[in-house]
């Protein structure tokens, strides 16, 4: 079932008008960003970066983890206070709270995490119902945009079901109705299928793409580290170290790194950031750290195995003879063993027991 599309307000229905809500401006962008710096202390999340994503776009941002994707959608979605450069938003500037505070309800932003924007004691129904009523939802279309969304994302049978008791995809399913409750224009999500099943991040893109369906002009801005996720996207902004990577569609990035996949492109890009490769490389194989990969979801290749050489005859196998050693006994029980002691060890015990025999005076 496809997720519902713009619904008429009860204020139609009434022949009221409705609250201004206009669709965003072909003409103008959805979102601007240009210049924008971030700093955590003396950490640099974002080192001057430029984005523009229009009406009816879908972006991706990609990167390993720690590149600033998600420091990027908070100072977009007004959650994070901008410090330099300039963040523009349906056609005003983030750095006004009046326009922060007039637009928000035409922003749906999934934050990092299973379901952190829920509430985990109280219900699916209840959560869905809280963020409606936060954006000024009407009592008489809350249940009706509550039946649709469950519907649509198969929540249904679990409306009354504590949100603390959802799987990791099933959270993320009900994180997303909450942020669609109100109809945005723009839909942030950050890292919306870390941590969930590979059936259930199947779902959640085939929802994605209903509600695109059924809203052609809403703004999509993923940040993701699943380069597989960004391949139907319209472009893609690769980061690195807070920094512009790369920019432009799938296709531009593959033909300008000559690769077959994303995964390869990425690294290709990242190989010509740091320098020319390594010598004897192929060109098909780009160097990068296994962290980077295991940051961009990539599975990285074996390392060499280091063999201990084989004991030449006449040499021990143990090589701490002195050192006990555990071995197990006949009951089951693992006793410690010593090695034997030399002549004059010996020689010493039984001088040392003769002298201290009951019965037999000191020398």
């Amino acid at each position: 079932m496809s997720l519902p599309g713009p619904s008429e307000s009860a204020a139609d229905r009434s022949g009221r008008s409705p609250p201004a809500n206009p669709s965003p401006s072909p003409a103008s962008p959805v979102i601007r960003v240009a210049g924008a710096r971030l700093r955590y202390g003396r950490h640099t999340a974002l080192a001057g970066i430029d984005l523009t994503v229009r009406a009816g776009e879908q972006v991706a941002v990609i990167g390993p983890d720690g590149v600033g994707k998600s420091s990027l959608l908070a100072l977009i979605a007004g959650a994070r206070r901008l410090q330099e450069g300039e963040v523009e938003v349906l056609g005003g500037s983030m750095r006004s709270a009046r326009h922060r505070h007039r637009i928000c309800q035409r922003i749906a932003y999934l934050p990092q995490g299973l379901g952190r924007n829920l509430y985990d004691s109280l219900s699916v129904r209840e959560n869905i119902d809280f963020f409606a009523r936060l954006f000024g939802g009407k009592a008489a279309d809350r249940g009706e945009r509550i039946d649709a969304l469950t519907e649509a994302t198969g929540l249904a049978a679990f409306r009354e079901r504590a949100a603390a008791h959802l799987s990791g995809g099933m959270r993320q399913k009900l994180g997303l109705c909450c942020a669609l409750v109100h109809e945005p224009d723009l839909l942030l999500l950050d890292e919306p299928t870390t941590g969930i099943d590979p059936l259930s991040r199947r779902q959640f893109w085939e929802l994605i793409a209903d509600l695109r369906a059924a809203r052609p002009r809403l703004a999509l801005l993923l940040a993701t580290s699943y380069l597989s996720e960004a391949r139907e996207f319209d472009a893609i902004l690769a980061l690195q170290e807070g920094r512009t990577l790369a920019r432009g569609t799938p296709q531009d990035l593959l033909q300008r790194t000559d690769r077959t996949s994303l995964e390869q492109a990425f690294l290709a890009l990242l190989e010509d950031r740091e320098g020319a490769p390594a010598r004897g490389r192929t060109k098909r194989e780009p160097t990068a750290t296994r962290s980077t990969m295991r940051s961009l979801r990539i599975p990285a290749p074996p390392g060499p195995r280091i063999l201990s050489p084989p004991p030449t005859e006449g040499t021990a196998t143990n090589p701490s003879p002195s050192r006990p050693t555990i071995s197990p006994s006949a009951s089951g029980t693992s006793r410690q063993s010593t090695p034997p002691a030399s002549a004059s060890t010996r020689a010493r015990s039984s001088a040392s027991s003769a002298r201290t025999a009951p019965g037999r005076p000191p020398p």
